[in-house]
Protein backbone atom coordinates (compact mmCIF):
# COMPACT_ATOMS: atom_id res chain seq x y z
CA UNK A 1 0.00 0.00 0.00
CA UNK A 2 2.77 2.56 0.98
CA UNK A 3 4.47 1.30 -2.82
CA UNK A 4 1.17 2.08 -4.47
CA UNK A 5 0.98 5.60 -2.52
CA UNK A 6 4.27 7.04 -3.46
CA UNK A 7 4.09 5.49 -7.02
CA UNK A 8 0.98 8.20 -6.86
CA UNK A 9 2.80 10.88 -5.59
CA UNK A 10 5.71 10.71 -8.18
CA UNK A 11 3.21 10.45 -11.49
CA UNK A 12 1.10 13.58 -9.66
CA UNK A 13 4.54 15.65 -8.78
CA UNK A 14 6.05 14.68 -12.52
CA UNK A 15 4.12 16.95 -14.40
CA UNK A 16 5.44 19.91 -12.09
CA UNK A 17 9.46 19.60 -13.53
CA UNK A 18 8.67 18.28 -16.79
CA UNK A 19 7.70 19.60 -19.71
CA UNK A 20 5.22 16.96 -21.92
CA UNK A 21 4.62 19.05 -25.24
CA UNK A 22 8.34 18.19 -26.82
CA UNK A 23 9.62 17.31 -30.70
CA UNK A 24 12.88 15.31 -30.99
CA UNK A 25 14.33 15.10 -34.42
CA UNK A 26 17.45 13.57 -35.72
CA UNK A 27 18.54 15.24 -38.43
CA UNK A 28 20.73 14.13 -41.70
CA UNK A 29 23.63 14.96 -40.13
CA UNK A 30 23.20 13.46 -36.98
CA UNK A 31 22.77 16.60 -34.95
CA UNK A 32 19.84 15.82 -32.32
CA UNK A 33 17.16 19.10 -31.54
CA UNK A 34 14.78 18.52 -28.84
CA UNK A 35 11.79 21.69 -28.78
CA UNK A 36 9.55 22.24 -26.63
CA UNK A 37 6.23 24.55 -26.99
CA UNK A 38 4.53 26.94 -24.60
CA UNK A 39 0.59 26.62 -24.71
CA UNK A 40 0.53 28.93 -27.40
CA UNK A 41 2.50 27.46 -29.82
CA UNK A 42 5.84 29.57 -29.42
CA UNK A 43 9.09 27.53 -28.75
CA UNK A 44 9.84 27.59 -25.50
CA UNK A 45 13.31 25.60 -25.45
CA UNK A 46 15.94 24.58 -27.77
CA UNK A 47 18.00 21.61 -27.01
CA UNK A 48 20.77 21.03 -29.72
CA UNK A 49 23.64 18.01 -29.85
CA UNK A 50 25.96 17.25 -32.40
CA UNK A 51 25.73 13.43 -33.58
CA UNK A 52 28.17 12.14 -30.74
CA UNK A 53 26.23 14.35 -27.98
CA UNK A 54 29.74 15.81 -27.39
CA UNK A 55 28.94 19.72 -28.12
CA UNK A 56 24.92 21.24 -27.55
CA UNK A 57 23.19 24.17 -26.98
CA UNK A 58 20.53 24.96 -24.88
CA UNK A 59 18.19 28.13 -25.44
CA UNK A 60 15.00 29.25 -23.72
CA UNK A 61 12.63 31.36 -24.66
CA UNK A 62 9.64 33.47 -23.18
CA UNK A 63 5.68 33.14 -24.83
CA UNK A 64 6.55 36.13 -27.00
CA UNK A 65 9.45 34.10 -28.82
CA UNK A 66 12.23 36.15 -27.04
CA UNK A 67 15.30 34.37 -26.40
CA UNK A 68 15.71 34.75 -22.84
CA UNK A 69 18.88 32.38 -22.31
CA UNK A 70 21.21 30.83 -24.22
CA UNK A 71 23.65 27.84 -22.48
CA UNK A 72 26.42 26.16 -23.88
CA UNK A 73 26.59 22.44 -22.95
CA UNK A 74 28.89 19.61 -22.95
CA UNK A 75 29.71 15.83 -22.13
CA UNK A 76 33.71 15.87 -22.03
CA UNK A 77 36.67 17.38 -20.06
CA UNK A 78 34.29 17.27 -17.07
CA UNK A 79 30.71 18.19 -18.29
CA UNK A 80 28.35 21.69 -18.84
CA UNK A 81 24.93 20.87 -17.87
CA UNK A 82 21.38 22.50 -17.21
CA UNK A 83 18.30 21.10 -15.21
CA UNK A 84 15.00 22.52 -16.39
CA UNK A 85 11.44 23.34 -14.59
CA UNK A 86 8.54 24.62 -16.15
CA UNK A 87 5.33 26.16 -15.33
CA UNK A 88 1.87 24.47 -16.77
CA UNK A 89 2.11 27.49 -19.49
CA UNK A 90 5.30 25.42 -21.02
CA UNK A 91 7.21 28.63 -19.79
CA UNK A 92 10.53 27.77 -18.38
CA UNK A 93 10.35 28.26 -14.66
CA UNK A 94 13.94 27.25 -13.45
CA UNK A 95 17.33 26.72 -15.22
CA UNK A 96 20.70 25.35 -12.54
CA UNK A 97 23.67 25.67 -14.81
CA UNK A 98 26.34 23.37 -13.72
CA UNK A 99 30.38 23.97 -15.66
CA UNK A 100 32.92 21.79 -14.33
CA UNK A 101 35.82 21.74 -16.84
CA UNK A 102 38.03 18.69 -16.60
CA UNK A 103 36.08 17.30 -13.72
CA UNK A 104 38.55 18.92 -11.24
CA UNK A 105 38.12 21.91 -8.56
CA UNK A 106 37.04 24.27 -10.53
CA UNK A 107 33.62 24.48 -10.61
CA UNK A 108 30.71 27.23 -11.79
CA UNK A 109 26.92 27.14 -10.94
CA UNK A 110 23.68 29.07 -11.55
CA UNK A 111 20.31 29.23 -11.04
CA UNK A 112 17.85 31.96 -12.89
CA UNK A 113 14.37 31.75 -12.23
CA UNK A 114 11.51 33.08 -14.14
CA UNK A 115 8.27 34.12 -14.04
CA UNK A 116 5.12 32.88 -16.18
CA UNK A 117 5.51 35.27 -18.54
CA UNK A 118 9.12 34.45 -19.23
CA UNK A 119 10.63 37.46 -16.86
CA UNK A 120 13.98 36.72 -15.03
CA UNK A 121 13.11 37.12 -11.62
CA UNK A 122 16.37 35.60 -10.00
CA UNK A 123 20.06 35.22 -10.58
CA UNK A 124 22.44 33.26 -8.39
CA UNK A 125 25.56 31.96 -9.36
CA UNK A 126 28.89 30.31 -7.66
CA UNK A 127 32.13 29.39 -8.77
CA UNK A 128 35.85 28.33 -7.78
CA UNK A 129 38.19 31.30 -8.28
CA UNK A 130 40.04 30.07 -11.30
CA UNK A 131 36.87 28.42 -13.48
CA UNK A 132 35.66 30.56 -16.48
CA UNK A 133 32.02 31.60 -16.55
CA UNK A 134 31.86 31.48 -20.12
CA UNK A 135 32.87 29.56 -23.71
CA UNK A 136 33.54 33.34 -24.21
CA UNK A 137 35.71 33.94 -21.41
CA UNK A 138 37.96 31.10 -22.41
CA UNK A 139 38.26 32.34 -26.07
CA UNK A 140 39.55 35.81 -24.66
CA UNK A 141 43.40 35.75 -24.56
CA UNK A 142 44.50 38.50 -22.15
CA UNK A 143 47.64 40.43 -22.51
CA UNK A 144 49.46 39.98 -19.04
CA UNK A 145 52.79 41.45 -20.44
CA UNK A 146 53.67 44.36 -18.39
CA UNK A 147 54.14 47.99 -20.21
CA UNK A 148 56.86 49.46 -20.94
CA UNK A 149 58.09 52.35 -19.19
CA UNK A 150 60.34 55.65 -19.80
CA UNK A 151 63.28 54.83 -18.90
CA UNK A 152 64.43 57.20 -16.15
CA UNK A 153 67.43 59.43 -17.02
CA UNK A 154 69.78 60.52 -14.24
CA UNK A 155 71.00 63.69 -14.43
CA UNK A 156 74.45 64.02 -13.08
CA UNK A 157 75.07 67.58 -11.65
CA UNK A 158 78.52 68.52 -9.57
CA UNK A 159 77.35 68.83 -6.23
CA UNK A 160 78.50 72.42 -4.28
CA UNK A 161 81.41 72.11 -1.65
Amino acid sequence: MKTALFLILILIQTPLFAQLKCKKVKQTDGTVVSKCFHKNGKVSTIETWDKDKRHGNLKGFNNKGQEIFSLALRHYGGHASALLSWYANGQVKSVSYTDSPDGGIQYYHSTSLFDEKGNQTSFTEDSYDDNPKSELEKLIIRDTTPKQRKPLVEINQVLEK
